[in-house]
């Protein structure tokens, strides 16, 4: 059941509150896309296979994309603000309080995620990680930044 969708059936289509799903999708506002995982909408209550709850996401659904909020995950994926990247362990993104197997919490990252990276405040831990400011270097135990409360182990796993 939903209300004004001007748009074809055949998954694609901008309409509004949907509160109910197709095969385990959710409820959410207005989606401006297609259906077969991609497009843009508003706050997305519930999910398709495991998906979270979110703001608009413009972008994919296999992983990649940029969103607001994204509270819940796609197979593990914590909480986080605007995403510009891609879900595979790369991308930028503001403060992500949860992870993807192990991360914690940080500020915009813009960088990959196979260690080298720059970020601001990382607050927790990948694998006993501590907390810093922004990082502008490499991950494998070098690099700058400013202050960490914490150890490191000598690297940085995310």
């Amino acid at each position: 059941m939903w209300g004004p969708k001007p748009g074809g059936d055949n998954g694609s289509g901008m309409w509004g509150p949907k509160p109910g799903g197709d095969a385990g999708s959710g409820m959410w506002g207005p989606k401006l896309g297609g259906d077969t995982g991609c497009g843009m909408w508003g706050p997305k209550l519930g999910g398709d296979t495991g998906s979270g709850m979110w703001g608009p996401k413009l972008g994919g659904d296999t992983g990649p994309g940029m969103w607001e909020p994204k509270l819940g995950g796609d197979t593990g994926s914590g909480i986080r603000e605007p995403k510009l990247g891609g879900d595979t362990g790369s991308g930028m993104w503001e403060p992500k309080p949860g992870g993807d197997t192990g991360p914690g919490v940080w500020e915009p990252k813009p960088g990959g995620d196979t260690g080298p990276g720059m970020w601001g405040p990382k607050l927790g831990g990948d694998t006993g990680s501590g907390m810093w400011g922004p990082k502008l270097g490499g991950d494998t135990g070098s690099g700058m930044w400013g202050p960490k409360l914490g150890g490191d182990t000598g690297k940085i796993t995310v």
